[in-house]
Formats: C-alpha cells, structure tokens, sequence
C-alpha cells in the first residue's frame, strides 16, 4: 500500500481544500477538514468512510449501497442510498469518487502518494 500523506477534496468541479493524512495504523488514516474528522480504512478491494463532527456521524463503504448517517443530539439513524463510490489508483494516487442521494454534486477525494 502507498502512503498517502495529503488529501485533495473536490466538490463537483471545485476544489474545496486539502489537509495533511495523519496515520491511525497500517490501513487506517485520518485528516481534519474544516466541518469533520474523516477515518478512511483501506484493505484490499474494500474502502470504508467515517465522517464525524459534534452533529452527525457518516458511515459508508464501497461494498454496501447505503451509508448509515446518525444525528448525534436526536440520537436519529437513517439509511441513504449511495448513487455511487469508487476508487481508482492512478500513478501514486488513490482517488475515492462518491455520491449520495442527498447530495447534489459529486465527491471526490484524491489522497497524494509517494
């Protein structure tokens, strides 16, 4: 597995930011953007989401078609629909392109490599 120390984070089109990669462990990493704390599990063919602030907390995965989205002070849990969530590895890049029902535009996160 490369490592990947900065994630590049698009929103449509647009770039919305990029932040350092800290490791948690081996397959594990996490960055701090400006609204969350994201966790990103890599093994294999399988990518697992968290994203978590003091509101909600976002759980998806590349092998399930719905993420399990949590309102922390209503103690509320709904299931969304992922339109889509890939991954291509492309020179010493992993990038994670995702949509949800509920959003209106595209993710794209490309994590940097060495």
């Amino acid at each position: 597995m490369a490592i990947y120390n900065k994630v590049n984070i698009k929103i449509g089109n647009e770039l919305y930011g990029s932040y350092d990669v800290h490791y948690l462990k081996d397959h594990l990493l996490e960055y701090n953007d400006d609204s969350c704390n994201t966790k990103i599990e890599i093994k294999e063919d399988e990518i697992k989401l968290i994203r978590e602030n003091e509101e909600f907390l976002l759980i998806m995965n590349n092998t399930k078609e719905e993420a399990v989205y949590k309102l922390k002070e209503l103690n509320y849990e709904l299931e969304i629909k992922i339109n889509y969530f890939d991954k291509i590895i492309e020179d010493n890049n992993l990038i994670i392109s995702y949509q949800l029902e509920t959003t209106d535009q595209p993710i794209t996160l490309i994590l940097e490599g060495e």
